[in-house]
């Protein structure tokens, strides 16, 4: 068995030859579509607030729908770490492109809520009382959050400020100051998952107009970003302890061999965070659930309980279970086919999103029409 060789000894003369077959481009695509499936789930969550019937008929098919959703932020995360690793748009590109689609749907969500609905349900009683009524309708559990390009546009925060070299006023020993402002976005996500875990528990009554503004990724799967962010970080380190250049490592990121080891890595984690987080949870519900093991009200308990650890976002990393072997054919160096989608990926995105939401209120309107008996 030959010697194991060091990542510093790897270039592309004695590089592996496999490279998985899927690339950064399948991913995006693959979390749109799911983004664009999950807003069904909303809709036919909205719906049935008007109507407890459309949940009943349709209740399995918005919790498949709104697993879905729970694929698409690591699958876009991971595409992010694809697009940075390989070199193929700076951070300044992904931090204009994720701030502009965060901004994006908080506006969006402002018309919505403050124009459109707030206004046609102060048609009949005051805007006060149309929204408190909205927000207890949209958020009766303390909260939504949607707003994933805001954890996109943190995370690529973070790896910006623990990877980018600035060429001014951070420089030589100043650079430390720089490396630490990567703890303003971690910290904006804790402050996050602690309102929502303190909303859960009506321990505060959070407005509307926040609900934009919270991150949606539960807490392990940030745990998971940031220990890809360190290995990324470690790893050039170590690389660079021996003796090598940025040069030579911005070429070692090139190669077969390091792209398998990020994926390897990265199933590793993800796998590992899904088991432990499944676990914390389990026992979280056991703990809330235990007074009542025995009684008739158990499963009661048991199913109030599950819910509640899943919206403080407890257990909800379980579906990186389902990336982390796909993850094994995922190589972030492969270049796509066609890299002129990448433009128009998220632009067909957001208009199969606004179709959907556009036929599902045309059904909501139509449904409302015809049991009272007016045919549209």
């Amino acid at each position: 068995m030959g010697k194991r060789r060091k990542i510093h000894e790897i270039d592309h003369t004695n590089d592996i030859r496999y490279r998985g077959v899927i690339n950064y481009q399948h991913f995006r695509i693959a979390a749109w579509l799911f983004i664009a499936a999950a807003q069904i789930s909303v809709m036919i969550t909205i719906a049935s607030k008007f109507n407890p019937g459309i949940l009943a008929s349709f209740g399995t098919l918005s919790t498949i729908l709104s697993f879905l959703k729970e694929l698409a932020t690591p699958l876009l995360l991971i595409a992010n770490f694809a697009v940075i690793l390989s070199a193929r748009e700076g951070y300044r590109k992904l931090l204009i492109r994720f701030g502009a689609l965060s901004a994006g749907v908080f506006l969006a969500y402002l018309l919505l809520f403050e124009r459109y609905a707030v206004g046609l349900m102060a048609l009949s009683r005051t805007r006060e009382e149309a929204r408190a009524m909205l927000a207890s309708m949209i958020a009766g559990n303390g909260f939504i959050s949607f707003n994933i390009f805001l954890d996109l546009f943190l995370c690529t925060l973070v790896m910006f400020f623990l990877n980018h070299q600035p060429k001014k006023v951070f420089v030589g020993k100043k650079l430390i100051i720089f490396r630490l402002f990567a703890l303003l976005p971690i910290l904006y996500e804790a402050v996050s998952i602690l309102l929502k875990l303190l909303a859960g528990l009506e321990k505060i009554s959070l407005s509307p107009f926040f609900f934009p503004l919270l991150t949606t990724k539960p807490p392990f799967e940030f745990i998971v970003f940031i220990a890809l962010a360190l290995f990324i970080k470690r790893r050039e380190r170590k690389f660079r302890k021996n003796g090598k250049t940025r040069e030579e490592y911005n070429e070692f990121l090139g190669t077969n061999a390091n792209s398998w080891h990020f994926s390897v890595h990265a199933a590793i984690i993800m796998a590992s965070a899904a088991v432990i987080d499944f676990l914390i949870a389990a026992v979280i519900c056991s703990i809330i659930a235990g007074p009542a093991y025995g009684t008739e009200a158990f499963q009661t308990a048991a199913v109030s309980a599950a819910m509640f650890v899943l919206r403080c976002g407890i257990g909800a990393s379980v579906p990186l279970l389902f990336i982390a072997p796909v993850m094994l054919l995922f190589s972030y160096n492969r270049k796509p086919r066609f890299p002129a989608l990448d433009t128009y990926i998220p632009i067909a995105g957001i208009i199969l999103i606004v179709l959907v939401y556009f036929e599902s209120i045309y059904d909501v309107i139509r449904i409302g029409a015809e049991m009272k008996g007016i045919g549209i």
